[in-house]
């Protein structure tokens, strides 16, 4: 409902409460729990009404409803923490959201400058109260703060009545530059990367480097050697069959999904790689054979005419890991045939047979990779 005030002369009338409501909602925002201690006593409410107020000195800005039990207790205790959540604490948010007294439960936290903080959050500041606004049904809280402290990650946002996260654009294309260094080899097997050294050579963020090593080292494309080091992997050839099957299980799930959507562009950009391939295969040249196969299942993975599917098929690529491999009469185990066999199913709209295709040219190139010469690492 909207009410009614006079300024002046004029009657001006309030925006309706709940239109305001989703109006407001349409602001993004982190999410805080601020939290505060009387008497041995802990106690919190979720909270997005925070800001900083003065750097010098430095004070922060928070806003409580005076309803809330947290409201009596900051008040008491003359002072606070604010503690800002970081991405995957929405369960954390979600407690200290409801009404009662115990809101720690469960929660891990630890005291900070007399303070409870929660374990885990992006950054924490403990705050002491020197002047109290109301406004409104709220009492807006001044004050100064006594200390803050701050980890990596990414904040937990809350936009339109939901919690969400950063997006992770600028991030995943360093994991992608950073992947496509360790499998080219581009550091000698061993060797302790310097990440400051490595984001200043791919034009990304050190703490972005950092991360993408800690994925690539879950996909034991790289090993820890040190304290929050990591260093090129030698890759045994299982790694390698590992990749190939992941990638052709893709492929075989794409075309049995999505082979109403081929069109001849489809048919016309597979077939296009064909003729390279012939060439290449009796050149010898077995990694630029292999890159011109990535390209042939990236456009494969094009048919779903999804970013993720494509984007998957390309962390799946394993033309870079063989570049120093010492194989064998290749030309005959590669199974060159089978990519053609592939691209003449999906013209007839014969899926079945793809896929039995796809299947057998996995199974190919996985045995290719079970010759490379012992010893030599990849």
């Amino acid at each position: 409902m909207s009410s009614s005030q006079t300024s002046g002369n004029v009657e001006q009338v309030l925006a309706d409460q709940a239109v305001f409501r989703s109006v407001v909602g349409h602001f993004a925002s982190g999410v805080t729990v601020i939290s505060t201690q009387v008497d041995g006593k802990t106690g919190g409410s979720t909270a997005s009404a925070v800001s900083s107020l003065s750097m010098d000195p430095p004070m922060m800005l928070m806003c409580l409803n005076q309803s809330s039990h947290t409201h009596d207790m900051v008040q008491a205790a003359g002072g606070f923490a604010v503690n800002i959540l970081a991405e995957g604490q929405e369960a954390v948010a979600m407690q200290f959201a409801r009404k009662g007294e115990d809101k720690f439960e469960g929660v891990a936290h630890h005291d900070s400058l007399g303070m409870p903080v929660v374990d885990g959050a992006l950054a924490t500041i403990v705050c002491r109260t020197v002047e109290t606004v109301r406004g409104g049904t709220h009492t807006v809280f001044l004050a100064e703060v006594l200390g803050a402290t701050e980890h990596p990650g990414l904040p937990l946002t809350y936009f339109r009545g939901k919690f969400g996260r950063l997006d992770r654009s600028d991030e995943n294309g360093t994991y992608e530059k950073v992947r496509s260094w360790v499998l080219s080899r581009s550091a000698p097997v061993g060797t302790a990367v310097d990440m400051q050294e490595l984001a200043e050579e791919l034009g990304g963020q050190q703490e972005h480097v950092r991360n993408a090593l800690i994925r690539l080292g879950a996909e034991r494309l790289v090993t820890r050697v040190g304290d929050g080091a990591y260093a090129v992997a030698l890759l045994p050839v299982e790694t390698i069959q590992r990749l190939l099957e992941v990638r052709t299980g893709l492929a075989m799930g794409i075309i049995e999904a999505h082979s109403s959507k081929i069109v001849p562009a489809h048919i016309a950009a597979m077939r296009a790689h064909l003729g390279t391939l012939d060439s290449l295969r009796i050149d010898g040249a077995l990694v630029e054979y292999l890159v011109e196969c990535d390209a042939f299942y990236a456009d494969v993975a094009k048919i779903a005419g999804s970013l993720p599917l494509s984007n998957a098929n390309y962390r799946y690529s394993i033309s870079q890991v063989w570049g120093t491999a010492t194989i064998t009469g290749w030309a005959d185990l590669c199974g060159h045939s089978y990519l053609r066999d592939i691209v003449d199913a999906l013209e007839l709209g014969d899926a079945a047979s793809a896929t039995d295709a796809v299947a057998a040219h996995g199974r190919a190139l996985g045995g290719l990779a079970g010759r490379i010469t012992k010893g030599v690492g990849l």
